[in-house]
């Protein structure tokens, strides 16, 4: 099984220039969504070495929490991923394990689920474009597949980590044009090779390796204990330099005889690497490594590793790349680890999740602290009262929940308008409550031909401030003077010029909208324009987020107001009328929470923390479009009303 370890090395140059060439265009859009939320990055094997590296790189580029783990590790805890961002590693993409925790990924609702694979048509590939809203990113590498060991794929992915980074923040110091260069700066690799036996030859004398190391070498001191003990090298025992001195030490003074040292230290770490080697006992073979710093000092521990374990391969007749796996090994990686589980106390899987989404936690979480029996009920209490109604009106979110981002300006597509033309030719009466002016009246108008059907559609422009029917040309008015109440507030936002940097400013009748230059700006102009209410004090005055932008309106507009008229439409007397309402953005400050918090509404993505409305009833896999498509499965037309089944 497997290849000889020494042709995968002399790949890796190959690798390296392509990964350097590589499109991560899509791969550098999906980590643009990531600054705002820690990361959990999951791999096995060599992918948990990148795992390590991707962790480093959010940490550093983001400020951001970022924590590696194995898939069986991920799937097991019990951790609500519902406000985190997941990326998944993998070289070929057809493991159980990657393929488990992906299904249980999906089944979980993180915030961002990401994957990179480094083979093309894999069945992590085919389950991925069943799932909506899944950021997959393959890769065919120009080498041939990995040996025992992971080699050239796990350079490929952490050079694409590092370049998709790069591209967000490309003051960064770049990598070098040649993987010699990030390995072995100032020596060609038959020097490389011969200074690294030489210098590492007293290590493989003894059986186990303890290898010390900072923030910037921790995913090459992982990489070095994955290979030393899945090729079965000898035992590797890792440690930071500070944690080393909290009694990892004593393994030395008890074992020196039979252990060796490896140190990888960055210039940062070099000051408390000296004085820790200094204090070791003389007769234990120490071999230290200088680091660059940052990422580059990062990919070079990595580099290292696999150079180290072929150095020690070679000296104990080893090769890493096919060590002769035993037939129960084969057993062992192809084991069924039963991903799915067994539901925590027999709670059905849409339930579940609709409960997880609504709570904020998982169920085993909930179980736990003693809450889940009371969310089951709010859970049933609500699909009751959902399902026991007739709906003569139905009040939609425009942009995530009729249009996904990438149609955002091309308007609904023609499963959404399917469904819209279904609703109104049944009778129902269709509310829009958008952010938007004018160019929601062109898409629909565009995709409702009809002047009987365009006048059941009422729009509500710039979140409610104007309204008016699809078939009125009126609305929203061309020619408004600012209101009053925004004036302040504008003048102070058109006058930062770091907002300018990041967000477009544009002034309505009684509406501002800034709408992100880039995503990851997201975070900053929201609190700017926090700061900016704050000192105008202008009463009444609020500001919502989209997926997009940030809107602030004028006192008074509320995207309730089209559930008002469209009430107003059906019955002129003061009867309540149930109005179905369905959002993307159903949690505060999202610009869908007024209208979400209508008795009967279903969100497609976010939710409020309200158990008696604003739920996601959505399997998991489905978001924005894709769960509006599934809600209207669940819709039963009438004459002139609509029902909801689950």
């Amino acid at each position: 099984m497997g290849k000889p370890y020494q042709g995968e090395l002399e790949s890796l140059s190959r690798t390296y220039e392509w990964a350097l060439e590589a499109k991560v265009g899509g791969l550098a859009a999906a980590v643009q969504s990531y600054p705002s939320s820690p990361l959990i990055v999951v791999g096995s094997g060599g992918s948990l070495t990148a795992a390590h590296f991707a962790c480093y790189l959010h940490s550093l580029f983001t400020g951001k929490l970022a924590r590696a783990m194995t898939p069986y590790e991920l799937a097991g805890a019990p951790v609500h991923l519902g406000d985190l961002n997941v990326l998944l590693l993998t070289a070929g993409g057809s493991n159980p394990d990657i393929l488990g925790c992906f299904k249980s990924c999906v089944s979980r609702s993180p915030k961002h689920l990401s994957v990179i694979c480094t083979r093309l048509d894999t069945p992590l590939a085919s389950l991925a474009a069943d799932s909506c809203g899944v950021s997959f990113h393959e890769f065919g590498l120009p080498t041939v597949k990995d040996g025992f060991l992971a080699t050239n794929s796990l350079i490929a992915i952490c050079i694409l980590l590092a370049r998709a980074y790069h591209e967000l923040y490309p003051e960064h110091t770049p990598l070098p044009p040649r993987f010699e260069d990030l390995a072995h700066p100032g020596r060609d690799v038959t020097t490389f090779v011969t200074d690294l036996s030489n210098t590492c030859r007293p290590l493989w004398d003894r059986s186990t390796l303890v290898v010390l190391h900072g923030q910037v070498a921790q995913a090459g001191a992982a990489d070095l204990e994955s290979k030393f003990t899945e090729a079965a090298l000898g035992h590797a025992q890792l440690a930071d330099y500070r944690n080393f001195a909290h009694g990892r030490h004593h393994w030395l003074a008890k074992h020196g005889a039979t252990s060796g040292v490896i140190s990888l230290a960055s210039h940062q770490d070099l000051p408390i690497a000296k004085k820790t080697l200094a204090l070791l006992p003389k007769d234990i073979p120490v071999v230290h490594f200088d680091l660059a710093d940052g990422v580059n000092g990062s990919l070079q521990a990595i580099a290292l590793s696999l150079h180290i374990a072929g150095s020690a391969g070679l000296i104990r007749g080893i090769d890493p790349g096919r060590p002769s796996v035993p037939p129960f090994g084969r057993r062992l990686y192809h084991l069924n680890a039963g991903y799915g589980g067994k539901p925590v106390q027999d709670v059905p899987g849409p339930e579940g999740a609709a409960i997880s989404r609504k709570a904020g936690a998982s169920l085993k979480t909930l179980a736990a602290q003693g809450r889940l029996a009371v969310w089951r009920e709010a859970y049933a209490t609500f699909l009751r009262g959902l399902q026991a109604r007739e709906y003569r009106a139905v009040v939609l979110d425009y942009d995530g929940t009729l249009c996904d981002a990438a149609e955002r300006y091309d308007g609904p597509g023609p499963a959404v308008t399917e469904q819209l033309v279904a609703l109104l030719r049944a009778g129902v009466l269709v509310g829009i409550a958008t952010g938007r002016g004018k160019s929601v009246r062109k898409d629909l108008r565009a995709r409702i031909k009809s002047p009987a059907l365009r006048a059941r559609v009422l729009i509500g422009y710039h979140n409610g401030a104007e309204i008016g029917d699809l078939a009125n040309d009126s609305q929203p008015p061309l020619e408004q003077g600012l209101d009053e109440s925004l004036g302040r507030i504008n003048a102070m936002l058109a006058s930062d010029a770091r907002l300018a940097s990041l967000a477009k400013l544009e002034a309505g009748h009684r509406q501002l909208t800034l709408e992100f230059r880039d995503w990851s700006a997201s975070e900053e102009v929201w609190e700017s324009v926090q700061q900016a209410l704050s000192r105008c004090q202008s009463p009444g005055v609020s500001a919502l987020r989209s997926s997009h932008s940030v809107d602030v309106l004028a006192p008074g507009v509320t995207k309730r107001d089209v559930v008002d008229a469209v009430r107003r439409m059906i019955s002129a007397d003061s009867t309540p009328v149930p109005v179905l309402a369905i959002g993307d953005r159903g949690r505060w400050p999202g610009n869908d929470f007024a209208l979400l918090q209508e008795p009967f509404s279903l969100s497609v993505d976010e939710v409020s923390a309200d158990p008696s409305t604003c739920w996601n009833l959505a399997r998991p896999e489905n978001r924005c479009t894709a769960a509006f498509l599934e809600y209207f499965q669940a819709m039963r037309l009438g004459d002139g009303f609509v029902t909801l089944r689950f």
